[in-house]
């Protein structure tokens, strides 16, 4: 049938009840229904006082498709409603593909950019080559917002650039929230998984009723990264699980830094606030040049608690400084082996006491009258009290050898020797500094209610491993799901 002419310029106006068109073209072969072009206007514009200015319906592919080489795609502007809004069932509700502009780009002075609404599948998702997949920006609103009932809100995906980016002057650059799944996820091979950025409010912020509101995985690269030059690179804040949770295979679980503020801050209120899980380097890392590496806090809890099951708990290389009462099981020096350094090690254990002594020893060498006196620092009666004493003869016996004066004005007299004798002297005294008479060690105490039945060593009584009280305090760290 030959194409039938319209004569230009057309115009009309009528009347048409629903669900019938006022002007209707159907095309019964695989071309184009509506054809629209021009040299530099609009090509098809669709325009309505209350209803949808154009719409796109599809059984089964893409209800509303745009393609551009240089320019946008599908483009949509709106006073105060969506700029551009799709529905579908079962399928994408908007897609965009472009060479090098936005696949798909929404702007609203008031409202939301880009909405996209989908039941089992992505609400709006955006695939580029080397520009951006999403693109949104609000003055006052979000820039990009994605809803799911049970799949992801916003998908983004990119080969070498951001796979989402949000941007917003004071309101938030992008807002994810699942009621069931994960609110926000960005998957990139060599770039930024997710990216986003505020000049005054939350670059990223994400909510979830029951699992994991931020999760960043990378194969090479940082899973979750950020950085502030003067406030909180990244920030988490749990009531009951992780504050912030990263997990690497082989670099950093979570990496933050900032030029004058916390590189990583995480809160919770019955939970761990931070928590790092590597298999092959540091779970959680700490660098700093002038101030601490790793810092812990806790009002009436443990400030940095380490354990381990065949390993060791904590190891410092350097010096260690301790502002308190160190506490423990055993202890010793272990140093290289002084005959043997390249193939053995020395170890020696610790004296101990039930009381917080001191021991301070030494060689006297008496005077021509059998007697010597012996000096000590003018600090040492300050530091010590109730003094016990022990003399031995060097050389030759000397069973009268006695305590003639003790200590007094930090000096003691010995006597009872022979003219120019050699004596080896011992001290020990128990410690009076304020530190000390604050803090006695209790020998005898009762355990705490709910350690009873638990044991610091239960093999060494016979009980089995699940009566030891380090596993019974040893947390949950495992990766989350």
């Amino acid at each position: 049938m030959d194409a039938k002419q319209i004569p230009l310029p057309f115009a009309g106006t009528g009347e048409a009840v629903s669900p019938d068109a006022l002007f209707a073209i159907t095309n019964t072969g695989d071309g184009v229904g509506i054809l629209g072009r021009t040299t530099s206007g609009t090509g098809l514009q669709g325009e309505s006082e209350s209803g949808t200015g154009v719409t796109g319906v599809s059984l089964s592919e893409v209800g509303v498709s745009g393609s551009s080489d240089t320019g946008t795609a599908v483009f949509g502007t709106s006073g105060s409603g969506p700029g551009v809004f799709g529905h579908s069932d079962t399928y994408y509700g908007v897609v965009g593909t472009s060479n090098t502009e936005y696949g798909v780009y929404g702007t609203s002075t008031e409202n939301t950019g880009v909405a996209g609404l989908s039941r089992d599948h992505t609400g709006v998702a955006g695939t580029s080559i080397s520009g951006i997949g999403v693109d949104g920006s609000s003055t006052s609103n979000i820039g990009v917002k994605g809803a799911s009932f049970d799949n992801f809100g916003v998908a983004g995906s990119s080969y070498s650039g951001a796979g989402v980016r949000g941007t917003s002057d004071i309101g938030v650059g992008i807002s994810g929230y699942s009621p069931s799944d994960t609110a926000i996820e960005g998957i990139s091979d060599t770039g930024i998984g997710v990216y986003a950025q505020s000049e005054s409010n939350i670059g990223l912020y994400a909510s979830s009723g029951s699992t994991n509101g931020i999760y960043g995985v990378s194969a090479r690269g940082i899973g979750i990264y950020g950085y502030s030059p003067s406030n909180i690179g990244v920030s988490g804040n749990s009531y009951s699980h992780f504050g912030v949770s990263g997990y690497s295979a082989t670099s950093s679980g979570v990496y933050g830094s900032s030029s004058s503020g916390l590189g990583v801050f995480g809160q919770s209120e019955t939970f761990h606030g931070v928590q790092g899980v590597s298999k092959t380097a540091s779970g959680v890392a700490g660098f700093s040049d002038s101030e601490f590496g790793v810092y812990g806090s806790s009002i009436s809890g443990v400030g940095v608690y380490g354990v381990t099951h065949t390993g060791i708990a904590g190891q410092f290389i350097g010096d260690v400084q301790i502002y308190g009462t160190l506490t423990k099981s055993a202890g010793g020096f272990k140093i290289d082996h002084p005959l043997d350094p390249e193939n053995k090690y020395l170890n020696h254990s610790f004296i101990e006491s039930s009381e917080m002594l001191n021991i301070y020893s030494g060689i006297a060498v008496l005077d021509d009258d059998g007697t010597a006196w012996v000096e000590l620092p003018e600090w040492f009666e300050a530091l010590n009290k109730d003094f016990r004493y022990q003399l031995t003869s060097i050389g030759m016996p000397s069973p009268q050898l006695y305590i003639a004066e003790e200590i007094a004005r930090n000096r003691f007299r010995i006597a009872g020797g022979a003219p120019k004798q050699r004596v080896s002297w011992q001290v020990t005294g128990v410690r009076r500094d304020p530190y000390a008479e604050r803090r006695r060690i209790p020998v005898e105490q009762e355990k705490a209610t709910d350690e009873k039945g638990f044991y610091l060593d239960p093999a060494a009584y016979g009980q089995p491993k699940e009566k030891s009280l380090a596993k019974r305090l040893t947390y949950d760290t495992s990766p989350p799901g």
